[in-house]
């Protein structure tokens, strides 16, 4: 059985400010902690 893990990076600051990313790396939030450490397994 093969499975698909589907990674996505958690909230980030700059998410809650609503600002434009992609120049520098903005810390992630507590929420963003957490969703990062869940990974999600799909069948």
């Amino acid at each position: 059985m093969k499975y698909v893990y589907l990674m996505r990076h958690g909230q980030t600051l700059f998410n809650v400010q609503h600002k434009i990313q992609g120049f520098c790396d903005s810390p992630l939030t507590s929420l963003g902690i957490k969703q990062a450490k869940e990974p999600k397994k799909i069948f």
